[in-house]
């Protein structure tokens, strides 16, 4: 099991109620590239219930572009960590349309976690 308080910074976003809710996240930026981890301590609802308005404003408050962001979501409920890789479509810095995809080569999950653990981070 991963330490998540270790590796997430958390941010204060506003969900579809406009109610304040704190999510973690990490930035990882290779090649030009970003990689946005995101990480809930409540349920794994809270972040898919709110993920279009949650991608919107951490694209906005870190300035990145979403077209070169990709953002992979962390679950955590027992031994195994369960990794979502979200795709976007996106029309400026607003997402329209959603969908969360498990990563489930076992190779890729490998991957991710490592990644997630480089000292490296863009934003914090």
């Amino acid at each position: 099991m991963l330490d998540t308080t270790a590796v997430f910074a958390q941010m204060q976003l506003r969900n579809r109620l406009n109610r304040p809710v704190s999510v973690g996240y990490r930035l990882v930026v290779r090649d030009g590239h970003n990689t946005l981890f995101i990480h809930s301590e409540e349920t794994a609802a809270r972040i898919s219930k709110n993920f279009e308005a949650f991608a919107g404003q951490l694209v906005r408050a870190l300035e990145l572009d979403p077209l070169c962001t990709d953002i992979v979501e962390l679950r955590q409920s027992g031994e195994e960590p369960r990794w979502y890789r979200w795709q976007v479509r996106w029309v400026a810095t607003a997402p329209v349309e959603c969908i969360a995809e498990e990563v489930s080569a076992a190779s890729a999950r490998r991957h991710l976690t490592a990644l997630l653990q480089v000292q490296e981070e863009a934003a914090a």
